[in-house]
């Protein structure tokens, strides 16, 4: 080495001793020079790993439950998110040591929480997860925030996705009649809308991710949201909350809401591809389904495309075709999601779902009326983004926004005379935008706080048209005005809800909402000139809404619960301006004066649980002002119109729905099996305050019964249920009474997951996941009428079904 390099590594040394001493000079004290030190040796630990494997009690393992980590005891903290794989193993790196929150649940079971301590390159942290109740789980809807349903401030009830292919139902309000309290009307395959205490159509807020499904052009009394727009095999889990929500949703969720959660792409470690392939046969409707979903995905993001197609013939009874029962269907979705990081994603997502060639069921083409429905469509287009914060004044927010169309067409023929029809065909086509904003704060440990702000604003155009044939050598035009005027229908809102632990045993939840909607029409053409000009062309409401509730944890497995509540529901635009013929006969002219709905509803509830014993008593009281019912009216002076007997909604001054909910589970070692017994009764009374009769759509007493069945060690389940309904002559007048009936049905399945071999059946590598399901509705093969049915129900109806799953890393 010659001088010149001698000389360039002494400088060098210089200036590196010169540098370094500008900062050990603060620390030249001791207790310097040990912070110092202890800050070198924290940040010179490795960051380590934190993986596991998640199974249920029998020791298989739980594919695709979730999983969240947070560092420490505070609420606060960051929370990252993993799911676990087709072999249920989940895995968290880059972790700086120290003590960690660790959960875990999965539809159909309870919520895990365990505290680890990251002091290792690697630590293992495996989970059992104990079943839940049949529709038990951790929800959202009820608080908007994560929570068992069993501290949710209103009765809730969860069917897993799981639950819903065990079911393979026609659509999903039929399914949902498992829930107390919740029923449905309207038969056939695509139509079917839930009833939950007594209150349905738009009184009955329906949600899909979040976001509503409703729109403000539906018929109140005769139609509403059909809820098999969504298609059931794309469910992950749907949450029926039973009571008022308008302070967290505002108009709609009058009577209850009921949230469909879709699948969704999730975060990977690595890139894996994965796939998903089923099919369903229901004989007795000549039926059948078939659903192929692809996905791929890695830490940075996930994607995901599906496509589904159906058809659904007349489905039989015992001795009779229901006709006008099937329905044909379609659907695709595409969704992408990225993730920044651990703690924060993007989502957008389009979906498609249609039904066509759907009507009226009956059990005889009727000669002189006919109304079928061509199609009913949605395309909805939405984003979203979520993030996590370490900070108690905004823990969290979440931000979504769609923009949606649903159009639907309503066709009907009228005998008019020898050899002449007159054929009429309506289709509505809204428009719908808006976001929802929400956020989290937790100014103490005791708090919680979740607020926001809500908008949405729907767009409605009606095309009609109505021809007489037969008359002469070709069609004659009698009307082309639309039945409604062209108008927009917007609605916003800010909310503000506090959960607060006040002791160690009492919580206390309460929220308050305000609203503001407003009605717009426009020049119609064709509307009749002489309605349009009473109609508003603005009209606004505002309405306030909150809640008040509390639960006691009494000790010895005792809770007891109470909640009031205030809802609304603003009249829409069906209700207030529809002028022309009713789907079933008569002439209906619009009330632009209607008042909105309001209501005061009390929810009792005694819940117990010991072991594996579980049982809860619901008691509600349900004050309706101003409920919205059609009744005889006149038009200019006149009680007839065209040869039509004239109705019109007016407001009912004062209604009352009441009644008991109550359910009952156990669970039970013998003969080497589980045994899994559940029970259910609820019974309503509603009641016309000012006329004295009784309202629609009440449902009698309804007992339902279960007994499943697994053997250890096995993926085998077999199930064994039934529906007792005693009847009632209690209907409004002009209304059908409710029969009664008791019906049976037997499910069975049986589940295969890679790494696991069972009936002589091994899987092939990359094949995650096979499912098989089988069941028989109505074992005696009865005939047998639906609580608010005009027609009969299936008879033996047999199905069958199968999913496979595909997945990389299932090797």
């Amino acid at each position: 080495m010659d001088w010149r390099q001698l000389g360039r590594a002494s400088a060098r040394r210089a200036l590196v001793r010169d540098w370094t001493s500008c900062f050990s000079e603060p620390f030249r004290k001791p207790w310097r020079r040990g912070v110092l030190a202890a800050l070198l040796l924290a940040a010179s630990l490795p960051a380590t790993e934190l993986d596991g494997t998640i199974r249920d009690p029998q020791g298989f393992v739980i594919v695709e439950a979730r999983v969240l980590l947070r560092q420490g005891a505070r609420e606060t903290a960051p929370t990252r998110f993993a799911s676990s794989d087709s072999q249920g193993r989940f895995r968290f790196t880059d972790l700086p040591p120290g003590p960690y929150r660790l959960e875990a649940y999965a539809a159909g079971f309870e919520r895990r929480t365990a505290e680890v301590e990251i002091d290792g390159p690697r630590v293992t942290a495996d989970l059992e997860l104990q079943p839940a109740g049949l529709h038990e789980g951790v929800v959202v809807t009820a608080s908007r925030q994560e929570a068992d349903t069993e501290s949710s401030p209103l009765p809730t009830s969860v069917f897993s996705g799981q639950r819903l292919r065990e079911q393979m139902p026609t659509n999903l309000a039929q399914a949902l009649f498992e829930a107390p309290g919740v029923s449905w009307v309207n038969a056939g395959a695509f139509r079917g809308r839930p009833v939950i205490r007594g209150l349905d159509s738009n009184r009955i807020l329906v949600l899909v991710d979040g976001e509503r499904l409703n729109n403000n052009r539906t018929s109140t009394g005769q139609g509403g949201i059909e809820t098999a727009l969504v298609d059931v095999s794309d469910i992950e889990q749907a949450e029926v909350v039973r009571g008022p929500g308008s302070v967290l949703y505002g108009s709609d969720a009058f009577g209850g809401v009921i949230n469909i959660r879709t699948h969704s792409g999730r975060r990977r470690d690595g890139l894996g591809v994965g796939a998903r392939l089923g099919a369903t046969a229901l004989p007795n409707s000549d039926g059948r389904r078939a659903h192929a979903e692809l996905s791929a995905g890695n830490r940075w993001f996930s994607v995901r495309g599906r496509g589904s197609v159906g058809a659904l013939q007349n489905y039989r009874t015992q001795d009779a075709t229901v006709y006008f029962s099937g329905a044909d269907e379609s659907g695709a979705l595409g969704e992408l999601k990225i993730f920044p990081s651990s703690d924060q994603s993007f989502s957008f997502k389009f979906l498609h779902h249609g039904g066509y060639n759907f009507g009226l069921p009956s059990l005889d083409p009727n000669p002189v009326f006919l109304a079928e429905f061509p199609f009913s469509k949605l395309n909805k287009y939405s984003g979203g983004y979520q993030k996590s914060f370490d900070s108690s004044a905004l823990s969290s927010i979440r931000a979504n926004v769609y923009s949606q169309s649903q159009t639907r067409s309503f066709f009907n023929r009228i005998a008019a005379g020898p050899g002449m029809e007159i054929l009429s065909d309506t289709i509505t086509d809204v428009g719908s935008a808006g976001f929802d904003v929400q956020a989290t704060s937790l100014p103490s440990s005791r708090h919680v706080l979740t607020y926001g702000v809500t908008h949405y604003r729907d767009r409605n155009r009606d095309f009609r048209l109505q021809t007489m044939v037969g008359a002469g050598p070709s069609p004659i035009v009698l009307d082309a005005a639309p039945s409604v005027p062209n108008s927009s229908f917007s609605g916003s809102g800010i909310f503000l809800q506090d959960q607060f632990q006040a002791t160690r045993r009492l919580r206390i939840t309460g929220g308050l909402r305000g609203d503001r909607f407003v009605l717009e029409t426009s020049d119609t053409p064709g509307f009749d000139p002489g309605v349009s000009a009473v109609l508003p062309a603005r009209q606004t409401d505002s309405a306030v809404s909150g809640n008040l509730g509390a639960s006691v944890d009494a000790g010895g497995g005792w809770l007891f619960s109470a909640n009031l509540g205030r809802a609304f529901r603003a009249p829409n635009l069906f209700e207030r301006f529809f002028f022309g013929r009713g789907s079933v006969g008569g002439f209906i002219v619009p009330n632009a004066n209607l008042e909105p709905e309001t209501s005061l509803q009390l929810d009792t509830g005694v819940h117990f649980r010991s072991g594996p014993a579980k049982v809860s008593v619901n008691y509600f009281r349900n004050r309706l002002d101003n409920l919205i019912s059609s009744a005889a009216g006149t038009f200019q002076g006149q009680p007839t119109l065209a040869g039509q007997p004239i109705y019109q909604n007016i407001n009912i001054e004062e209604a009352r729905i009441q009644g008991v909910e109550s359910s009952a589970e156990f669970s039970a070692q013998a003969l080497d099996s589980q045994w899994r017994p559940t029970f259910s009764v609820a019974w309503q009374r509603g009641d016309n305050l000012v006329t004295g009769q009784a309202l629609p759509l009440i449902a009698p007493l309804v007992a339902q019964a279960r007994l499943r069945w697994s053997p250890q060690r096995s993926r085998l389940w077999s199930e064994l249920g039934m529906v007792a309904v005693p009847g009632s002559q209690r209907v409004p007048e002009g209304f059908t009474p409710i029969k009664a009936y008791t019906v049976f049905t037997w499910r069975a399945g049986y589940e295969l997951i890679r790494g696991e071999s069972g009936l002589g059946a091994h899987l092939p590598a990359g094949v995650s996941s096979v499912n098989l399901y089988a069941g028989l509705e109505n074992l005696g093969g009865r005939t047998y009428y639906g609580l608010f049915e005009t027609v009969p129900q299936p008879g033996r109806d047999f199905r069958f079904g199968v999913e496979l799953s595909l997945d990389s890393s299932a090797r």
